[in-house]
């Protein structure tokens, strides 16, 4: 395996590992996080009429927040490795 091969392997585990540690930090286990997917899908107007439209939003930031968080650290790894010169 090439070096720009195997960065790249150790990336994406990293990456993985890293999204789920997110996970269970914000959304208290996979139980919140599949609620907050589920709340993110369900349009404002019906989660109104529910009574649930703040725990919608909370859940829909909390989700947004989780992708930046993941997309952050992808690119940040990036950048160390590019500045390591691996890549």
């Amino acid at each position: 395996m090439t070096p720009a091969g195997f960065a790249l392997a150790t990336l994406v585990a990293v990456n993985v590992l890293t999204a789920i540690i997110w996970a269970k930090l914000m959304f208290r286990g996979w139980r919140g996080y599949w609620n907050a997917v589920a709340y993110t899908f369900t349009p404002d107007i019906v989660s109104f009429f529910q009574g649930r439209l703040l725990r919608d939003w909370d859940a829909s930031f909390k989700l947004t927040i989780w992708g930046f968080l993941n997309v952050a650290t992808f690119v940040g790894e990036w950048m160390l490795i590019h500045k390591l010169g691996i890549l």
